[in-house]
């Protein structure tokens, strides 16, 4: 058993006794396999490599937004992981040119890249950390490290990382419906929660003219509190005062030619929502500030809740898709630690049986896909943010 490997330009360590193995699958991917027999708490992995900066201007990664340069090596890592962001970085000259690509084949976990200039030396410095809670006992874990220093456009470069993805990696994406590609109509942006049937109709007859082919009912019409925050979310009930009856509502707009999309904020449920009481000793945090507690989905009460309340909207009210909110809150609590009934097979629940979660990510996976069943041109828009 070693800690420590040096393999071609890598340097590979664990912070516990394990095999570690590489093995180069082609001339830019590269398999890293660790294999280890006793239970560890809490174990990681880190992969580091460095080189020279030559014709290096630019780095993209799905986190950088407008600023796109390169970084000193000691500023903060990226957290990477399925529900923000993507484990893929390029670096590239003045003429878009890629330098260099590099991608993890390990999409879902929470791992952190630190890739910048170490000023000492003008070597671009990359350190991969990878934390293994979800394999905190006995067994094995395998990435593949993916390595691109083709002179092709840094699009091209990226496309290859996505083709990788898909092709190799079995990260399939889900099935797009042609309307979720074309223009869309927020209330947000214009009513905010002000959302009044009878409004919203009028403006969607006008959307439709200007080549709108969807809405969004965002926040506000399961409530007639304008306070912001999220106390009255949870029951997911059309507040009568602003829609009346929802399914005349949507046939509405449907006869406008429009989809109706509708918003949910999946892990809240506000402390005056008759569904508070019914779950407030299975949150996973209560936020007095915004009112609301966050549902814990490793509870099997708490994913079939959830799960029902899309399934009877989709037949009642016939919706064409739904904007689900605030799923990125859930990464906010790894460290949880589980009792009474969830239903996880390890004693940590958040630091030790990932598997755990990503096994009831799958099943409302699956329970989800009802959706497609009932309504075959489904529209789903999943948007991450921060409470």
């Amino acid at each position: 058993m070693a800690r420590n490997v040096t393999w071609q330009d890598l340097s590979i360590s664990a912070d516990f006794d394990s095999q570690i193995s590489c093995e180069a699958l082609s001339s830019n991917k590269t398999r890293i396999s660790l294999l280890w027999t006793e239970n560890v708490d809490s174990p990681s992995l880190s992969i580091h490599w460095a080189m020279p900066i030559v014709d290096m201007e630019y780095r993209w990664t799905p986190a950088c937004g407008k600023n796109r340069s390169i970084k000193p090596d000691f500023v903060a890592p990226d957290s990477m992981r399925i529900s923000s962001w993507a484990p893929v970085y390029c670096f590239y000259n003045t003429k878009g040119r890629n330098r260099f690509t590099f991608a993890l084949s390990d999409v879902k976990t929470d791992i952190r890249i630190r890739a910048g200039v170490h000023e000492e030396d003008g070597c671009l410095r990359i350190d991969v950390q990878i934390p293994l809670n979800s394999f905190s006992m006995a067994g094995e874990y395998e990435m593949i490290l993916y390595r691109d220093h083709d002179d092709v456009s840094f699009a091209e470069a990226i496309r290859r990382v996505t083709y990788w993805w898909e092709n190799e990696c079995g990260m399939r994406p889900m099935p797009v419906p042609d309307a979720a590609r074309r223009p869309m109509y927020s209330t947000w942006y214009s009513y905010h929660q002000a959302t009044i049937a009878a409004d919203i109709e009028e403006e969607c007859r006008h959307a439709k003219e200007y080549g709108l082919s969807s809405v969004i009912i965002d926040d506000g019409w399961q409530t007639t509190d304008g306070n912001r925050g999220y106390a009255y979310c949870g029951d997911w009930e059309n507040a009568k005062a602003k829609i009346p009856d929802m399914r005349a509502h949507v046939e509405h707009i449907h006869a406008l030619g429009m989809k109706y999309i509708l918003w949910y904020s999946v892990p809240f449920v506000g402390k005056y929502s008759k569904a508070f009481h019914t779950f407030e000793n299975k949150f996973l945090q209560f936020n007095e500030r915004r009112g609301t507690g966050v549902l814990d989905p490793r509870w099997p009460e708490c994913r079939e809740y959830l799960v029902s309340i899309y399934v009877r909207a989709l037949k009642e009210w016939d919706l064409d898709g739904f904007k689900l909110d605030f799923i990125v809150r859930y990464s906010k609590f790894l460290g949880q630690q589980p009792h009474g009934r969830r239903d996880c097979r390890s004693g940590r629940c958040g630091r030790g049986s990932d598997e755990v979660k990503l096994a009831k990510i799958r099943r409302l996976s699956e329970r989800i896909g009802v959706f497609f069943a009932i309504h075959g041109k489904l529209t789903c828009r999943n948007i991450d943010v921060s409470l």
